[in-house]
C-alpha cells in the first residue's frame, strides 16, 4: 500500500518479535526506532549498563555520555545512538515502531510525524497498551502523600471517578507540588 501511494508510513505493533520480523521483510528501506533504553551512549559499551535512557543532555552544554570530548563544538547529539536512529526512522520510507513508543513520542516531543500512512497491526493488543498509556496508578503510599483517602465507587462508574479526580486528586497534587517548589 506503501508504495502504491508512493508515501512515507509508519508501522506500529506491540511486540518486539513482529518488529524484527517486519525488518527482516522490509529491512531494505525500514528503520526501526526503539525507546532510549533501548541505545548504548557512544561513549560507554553495552556490558556497562548505561543506556541512552540515562542521558542528561542539557541545551547548550550536551551530553556526557556521547560527547566527543577531543571536539569542542561537540554537543553528543551528532554521536547519539538513539538520535541518529531517530532521524532515520523520520527520514526512512517506512519506520517501524512499538505502539507504546508511538503514543509516548506522539504525546511528547513529537518529531518524528506526521506520517501520511500508519499501519497499526496486532489490534487486538491496541486497547490493553492505550489504557496502559493513559492511566494514572494511585499507590497507596502515593494516595498518603497527597493526604487523601481512597473513594469507595463502583468501578464501573468512571464519571464518579472522573469527578473524584478533578474535585480531590488535582487540588491535592497541585498543593503538594506547590509545597515542592517553594
Amino acid at each position: 500500500v506503501r508504495r502504491a501511494l508512493q508515501t512515507r508510513a509508519v508501522y506500529l505493533c506491540h511486540t518486539i518479535r513482529l518488529q524484527e520480523q517486519v525488518m527482516r521483510d522490509f529491512g531494505v528501506y525500514a528503520r526501526l526506532l526503539k525507546g532510549r533504553v533501548r541505545y548504548t551512549p557512544a561513549n560507554h559499551r553495552p556490558d556497562d549498563g548505561i543506556t541512552c535512557d540515562d542521558c542528561l543532555f542539557k541545551k547548550g552544554r550536551g551530553c556526557r555520555l556521547c560527547l566527543d570530548y577531543r571536539d569542542p563544538d561537540s554537543n553528543g547529539l551528532d554521536r547519539c545512538p538513539y538520535v541518529l536512529a531517530k532521524e532515520d526512522a523520520r527520514r526512512a520510507p517506512l519506520s517501524v515502531l512499538n505502539l507504546s513508543y508511538f503514543l509516548a513520542e506522539s504525546n511528547g516531543p513529537g518529531i518524528l510525524g506526521p506520517w501520511p500512512l500508519g499501519l497499526l497491526d496486532e489490534c487486538d493488543q491496541v486497547e490493553e497498551v492505550v489504557i496502559a498509556h493513559v492511566q494514572a496508578d494511585l499507590t497507596a503510599k502515593r494516595l498518603e502523600t497527597l493526604r487523601l483517602l481512597p473513594p469507595s465507587y463502583p468501578v464501573d462508574r468512571p464519571d464518579l471517578w472522573a469527578t473524584w479526580i478533578d474535585t480531590c486528586v488535582r487540588p491535592a497534587a497541585d498543593s503538594h507540588l506547590k509545597h515542592l517548589l517553594v
